[in-house]
């Protein structure tokens, strides 16, 4: 992740130098409650984000939290999706530089810890706006939706009874059910109209 953004809504070049934990280790040198909530504000840099820089960011977000089952169905982790949420929200608002460590691992639990404990994230999305963010999680519901409407049913229906039936009966290995789920993958659209 880029250090410096240009912010195309006001042509302005926005600074991504603090990490979370060192945005925290400073906070807890301030000595007064104005400076404190001051510094934590002075890290929103908008309150406003253009509509399709929501939806790349958040589609985004949303491919790196499907997941696939034993029979390859894919499926939201809404745990994942949530910290995702969070992130976006420090991407898309803030000044946090959002990166990766050196073992190429995300601090994104650490930091949603650390904003979540003190309160920050609180205080951050007071600063933005409460309609900002509603437009942000419709949005990312909207995806959401897309994703269900597109894999819906036909292939968890036929996963997860086939299963059953391989459970009940003995009658299918699993080689048996994964040649089944390749055929419903590549001709599923058909079979679904």
């Amino acid at each position: 992740m880029p250090e410096n953004i240009i912010n195309k809504s006001n042509k302005e070049t926005v600074e991504r130098k603090l990490t979370v934990k060192e945005f925290c280790r400073r906070y807890d040198m301030l000595k007064t409650d104005e400076q404190k909530s001051n510094f934590v504000q002075s890290m929103v840099y908008r309150t406003y984000c253009p509509v399709l820089e929501k939806k790349v960011i958040l589609q985004t977000m949303l491919d790196k939290t499907i997941v696939s089952d034993k029979n390859g169905v894919e499926y939201i982790d809404m745990f994942l999706s949530k910290i995702n949420f969070t992130t976006t929200i420090l991407l898309l608002y803030t000044k946090f530089n959002i990166s990766k460590n050196d073992d190429s691992e995300t601090t994104a639990f650490q930091d949603y810890d650390l904003l979540i404990e003190r309160g920050f994230l609180n205080v951050i999305s007071a600063a933005i706006g409460e309609d900002e963010l509603n437009e942000l999680t419709t949005i990312n519901g909207l995806l959401m939706d897309n994703f269900y409407a597109k894999n819906k049913n036909l292939e968890a229906f036929i996963a997860k009874y086939t299963q059953a039936f391989a459970t009940i009966f003995g009658m299918f290995a699993d080689e048996g059910i994964s040649e089944l789920m390749k055929y419903i993958k590549e001709y599923g659209d058909v079979l679904g109209k």
